[in-house]
C-alpha cells in the first residue's frame, strides 16, 4: 500500500475504475446505437457523477455513530446507490432501464472486488 494524500488515492482510484467500467460500458452503449462519441461521453460522465460522491460524501456519513460494526455494510449500501444511479443514467441514453441498471450492478461490483482486492 503506498502512502498518497487523499486526493492522490482518489485520483489513483479513480483511474482503475475507469479502466474497468469504460470498456463495459461501451460494449453496452454501442449495442444501444449510440454513436462511439456518445457512448464514450457517457460512460465517463457517469462516472466523473458518482465517483466523487462515492469517495467524499458517503465516507461523512460513515463517521456518524454507525448502526454497522464493520465498513462492509456502509460499502454495500454506498455502492447500491453508485450502481441505481449510474444505472438510471444509462438508462436515460440508452432507453433500456432494467438492462442499464442490471449493467450498472454487475460493472459497479466487479470495479469494488478489484479495488477490494487491490
Amino acid at each position: 500500500m503506498s502512502y498518497l494524500y487523499p486526493a492522490e488515492q482518489w485520483v489513483e482510484a479513480f483511474a482503475v475504475t475507469l479502466w474497468m467500467e469504460v470498456p463495459v460500458y461501451l460494449l453496452f452503449l454501442r449495442r444501444s446505437k449510440l454513436s462511439f462519441v456518445e457512448a464514450f461521453s457517457v460512460a465517463m460522465l457517469v462516472n466523473v457523477f458518482t465517483h466523487p460522491a462515492l469517495w467524499y460524501v458517503f465516507p461523512k456519513w460513515y463517521v456518524f455513530p454507525a448502526p454497522f460494526d464493520s465498513f462492509y455494510p456502509w460499502l454495500l449500501i454506498a455502492e447500491s446507490c453508485v450502481s441505481l444511479t449510474e444505472g438510471l443514467l444509462l438508462g436515460l441514453a440508452t432507453r433500456r432501464m432494467g438492462w442499464s441498471i442490471a449493467v450498472a450492478f454487475a460493472v459497479n461490483t466487479l470495479s469494488t472486488t478489484v479495488g477490494l482486492i487491490r
